[in-house]
């Protein structure tokens, strides 16, 4: 085992991680894992931060597994892409990070599942809907997406950084 010696910060913890209220939320995608489902196709469990209002900094998580065209679910992985602003329809060809440092819209409701080690029922949330009114029929892209850093220097990674979606609304994480 290994022996930690560090200065820690009472007055900085936190543990909430009970859901948060049944509404829509902009969420920001802050964490990006690649998976593969029991089937054998391609998933990324995204992390989401929620970016506004009472409940700003609190977390949820999404599967969205990428399903062909044809297969039921298919048109659920579409609808995602495109509340992302990520490409959505033809032939696609992006990187499951680019889901990271986005902004959706989505419609959250608090559900229920059962823990497996415990047989415990506990509260979650999911997304029950991406919304993608506000996009038009024509998503932003990855170029809409822009750095408020204006000195042009590189940014160290995991350096706070304020994004900006194509309509000049901050996206800060």
């Amino acid at each position: 085992m290994a022996r930690i010696q560090m200065r820690a910060d009472a007055t900085k913890e936190s543990g909430d991680f009970s859901p948060v209220p049944d509404g829509e939320y902009v969420l920001a995608c802050t964490g990006v894992q690649d998976k593969r489902t029991q089937k054998g196709r391609d998933m990324v469990n995204i992390e989401l931060t929620v970016e506004d209002g009472e409940y700003k900094g609190r977390k949820l998580w999404a599967n969205i597994t990428f399903i062909p065209e044809g297969e039921p679910g298919h048109g659920m992985m579409v609808h995602a892409l495109h509340a992302f602003g990520l490409p959505y329809d033809g032939d696609l060809d992006f990187d499951t990070q680019d889901f990271r440092g986005r902004c959706a819209k989505a419609q959250v409701i608090k559900t229920t599942y059962t823990d497996d080690k415990t047989g415990d029922v506990k509260p979650k949330n999911e997304v029950k809907n991406w919304i993608t009114e506000n996009h038009g029929s024509a998503a932003p892209q990855k170029a809409d997406v822009q750095s408020s850093v204006a000195d042009g220097k590189p940014i160290a990674p995991g350096a706070p950084v304020n994004i900006k979606n194509n309509k000049g609304e901050e996206c800060p994480f």
